[in-house]
Parts: C-alpha cells; structure tokens; sequence
C-alpha cells in the first residue's frame, strides 16, 4: 500500500525510463503492487470466538498474563474501531 506521494513519485520515475526497461521491469512492480496490497478480512470474528482463541494463545505461551484482561482489552479497541 503506498501513500498517494509515494505513487507519484514512482510513476515519475517509471516515465523517465525507455520503453524496454519499463516493459522489463513491469511484472515485477505489478507482483510488488499486488503483495503490498490489503486484503479484506475473510469473515468477522465473534467475541466468543476471539475469547477462546485468546485463551488458547495464553495457555500455549505460558506467559504471566490473563486471558480475561486481554479479551477486555481487545474487546475495548474493537468497540473504538
């Protein structure tokens, strides 16, 4: 994904080029374009679903945090978005 800035300033690039090289370096910046590229989410995640997967994470990580107070957390940002 790049800044509208950002996209001009590489088309000005890509005008100043002869013809051969842009032709040669085009499948290239077409793959960059389409990796940078954001994806839409397949499907929304439940607050159930992002619970237990919450869970799971934190049991596997053993780590010295709650899953509770990271499910309040990410249920309170996903209520700001």
């Amino acid at each position: 994904m790049l800044s509208n800035q950002c996209e001009r300033r590489v088309n000005a690039l890509l005008a100043r080029l002869p013809p051969a090289d842009l032709a040669a370096i085009k499948p290239t910046l077409v793959a960059v374009r389409a990796n940078c590229e954001l994806q839409e989410p397949e499907e929304e995640v439940t607050e159930q679903e992002f619970e237990l997967l919450v869970t799971e994470c934190v049991q596997q990580l053993d780590v010295g945090v709650k899953a509770d107070k990271l499910v309040k957390v990410g249920n309170g940002l996903s209520h700001r978005c």
